[in-house]
Order: structure tokens, then C-alpha cells, then sequence
């Protein structure tokens, strides 16, 4: 969806957690890197670590010239979701995987229901709380997704979203 919002999209920035502990650079060089080649798309990787990482990544943002900026979520980057969004959104398009970032200045979210995701988890407890091993338990994956977006940021980014887009979208932030 981020070529259909951004059609000379050439260069993507990705921002993501990349402490030691989740273990995503490995999993963000690889996957994203090849499913960025395979739509014709240069990525830079920007793993934030730290409060000075925060700080630096509209300076980083600017010396990489990207048409675009990915942010994926973690509970440390839902931490500093503001303090990174904030300041670029009003210059670049921003997607992400969590509606606060469209609340934030993201042009558009698409993530799993979290609200459905939860009364799903609550069906495992109360199978646990009856007796139910946790391992033999099935995972599950998400079934309901949503898609968010802020047509404010769009149009003041002069964005133009698609209406192939806008008839998708759960939800839309004026």
C-alpha cells in the first residue's frame, strides 16, 4: 500500500527496535530488505536502541533523503512512537502497524484488530482457568485487520490516496 500512497517510491526508511534482546535486525536486514527489492524499493535500516537513537533519527531521516518512513512497533518504540513520528510526518509519509501512529501524524496503519486479538485471548484464560494445558493449546493467528487512515497528514503532505485505498479503510482521522 505504500507504493499505491507514494508512487515514485524509491527509498524507504524503516525504523524498528533494534536492542540486542529482540533480536529483530537479523529478521529486518533479511525479510524486509527482500520484500523492499522485490518492489523496486532501497531501504535504510535505522534500529533504534536508546533516547540519543530517538533524538538523532530526524537528522538521520534527512541525510537519507527517503520518499517514505516504516515504523514497526514494539513495546519500546510504542514508548517513543510520538517523539519519532512527530517530527518527520509533517515532511514525509509515515505508515505503521498501530493506529496511534496515524493519531501521531502516520498517513496510514494496517495491523491486526488489537481489540479483537484481546477478547481472542480472553477465550484462552478462561479455557486455561477450566483446566486446559497451555500447550496444548492451538496458536492462533490474527483473522481481523484494520486499516487506518489520517487524511489530514495525507493532504497536507499532499498525498493523494488512492480510492482503492480510502474504500479499504476502517477508519479515517480527519
Amino acid at each position: 500500500m505504500t507504493k499505491e500512497l507514494v508512487p515514485n517510491l524509491r527509498r524507504l526508511c524503516l525504523l524498528y527496535d533494534g536492542r540486542p534482546e529482540r533480536n529483530l535486525r537479523e529478521y529486518a536486514e533479511k525479510e524486509f530488505r527482500a520484500l523492499a527489492r522485490k518492489s523496486g524499493v532501497s531501504v535504510c535500516m535505522i534500529p533504534i536502541r536508546t533516547q540519543d537513537d530517538v533524538e538523532a533519527v530526524p537528522r538521520i531521516i534527512d541525510q537519507q533523503r527517503p520518499q517514505a518512513v516504516m515504523f514497526w512497533i514494539s513495546e519500546f518504540m510504542y514508548q517513543h512512537h510520538r517523539a519519532l513520528i512527530v517530527p518527520i510526518a509533517h515532511r514525509l509519509p509515515v505508515v505503521g502497524d498501530l493506529r496511534e501512529v496515524a493519531v501521531a501524524g502516520g498517513v496510514l496503519v494496517y495491523s491486526a484488530d488489537r481489540v479483537h486479538m484481546f477478547r481472542r485471548s480472553a477465550v484462552y484464560v478462561d479455557k486455561i482457568l477450566k483446566g486446559a494445558k497451555p500447550g496444548d493449546l492451538p496458536i492462533e493467528q490474527p483473522m481481523k485487520f484494520t486499516l487506518v487512515l489520517n487524511l489530514r497528514t495525507a493532504a497536507a503532505l499532499g498525498v493523494r490516496v488512492p480510492e482503492s485505498i480510502l474504500v479499504l479503510a476502517d477508519e479515517a482521522i480527519r
